[in-house]
């Protein structure tokens, strides 16, 4: 399988995180999605990787 086809089949994983409801509540009180969770995770740790004792990637 070429590289752009894994790549694509990656982001077509990643698409189906939106069907799946978490449990827990938001601070507005509403379900997140497992999309949402994942992207909030994403964007934290690369705003914080300087503070990172050792380089993650």
């Amino acid at each position: 399988m070429e590289r752009i086809e894994r790549q694509l089949q990656f982001f077509n994983e990643l698409e189906k995180l939106k069907t799946v409801t978490r449990g827990n509540m938001t601070l507005d009180a509403r379900q997140e999605n497992s999309a949402e969770h994942s992207w909030q995770a994403a964007i934290l740790a690369m705003t914080l990787v300087e503070y990172f004792p050792q380089k993650l990637i």
